[in-house]
């Protein structure tokens, strides 16, 4: 199959909300880092990328993750995406998501490639009802950190089924976003405490930030 070519689609919410994602594999740290800055940050929306229900739903979260096609998954995961744009508070110009849009289309990549020009087309149809991101902050763990750390949930370890290779492809997705221009950076969590991780997190976001302010 010849390599996937993404379009590169702008950001549409207004200028002045700054809009980060944290995005990753399960196990790599996302809802832990959302938490610390959620609390150290209150002047910061801080949030699923779909309503709280698509996840504390457990039998829905099970059929669209492992009995439905992949377009289904993928729409369902879409329209919550819409939701959330439409319920966003907007007293907060900042929004830090615990995944975004982009994780969607990772998971769709890695089981069914053929579904992603689609996705793509319905993205660009409703792309004024969706945040995408300013800046996208991979946490970036190996299968077998994951795996570890997966294993240790209290919860929700009955959702991180992926294989290797479903695992790389979603990393891979990433890739690809970066090849396209979209705004990405990596944090190597393999061998980094919550501090650590958080420290260079922090240094990131406002350096971003910063850019972002200077370029407007």
């Amino acid at each position: 199959m010849s390599k996937l070519e993404i379009p590169f689609i702008q950001p549409t919410h207004p200028n002045d909300v700054f809009v980060c994602s944290i995005e990753g594999c399960n196990g790599a740290g996302k809802t832990t880092l959302l938490n610390r800055y959620k609390k150290d940050y209150p002047d910061t929306e801080c949030r699923l990328c779909v309503p709280d229900v698509f996840q504390t739903a457990k039998d829905m979260k099970r059929f669209m993750l492992f009995e439905s096609s992949q377009l289904c998954s993928a729409l369902y995961y879409l329209a919550g995406a819409v939701e959330v744009f439409n319920s966003h508070n907007k007293s907060f110009s900042k929004v830090l998501f615990d995944r975004s849009i982009w994780s969607t289309f990772a998971a769709a990549y890695a089981k069914d490639e053929t579904t992603i020009p689609i996705l793509l087309n319905c993205l660009n149809a409703i792309k004024q009802q969706v945040f995408l991101p300013n800046l996208i902050i991979v946490l970036d763990a190996s299968f077998e950190t994951a795996k570890a750390r997966s294993s240790k949930k209290s919860s929700g370890g009955e959702f991180d089924k992926d294989e290797i290779e479903a695992f790389m492809k979603k990393r891979n997705f990433y890739n690809l976003l970066k090849d396209a221009g979209y705004p990405i950076l990596f944090i190597d969590v393999n061998d980094k405490n919550e501090e650590d991780v958080y420290s260079e997190f922090l240094k990131m976001l406002k350096t971003e930030q910063y850019h972002l302010t200077r370029i407007e």
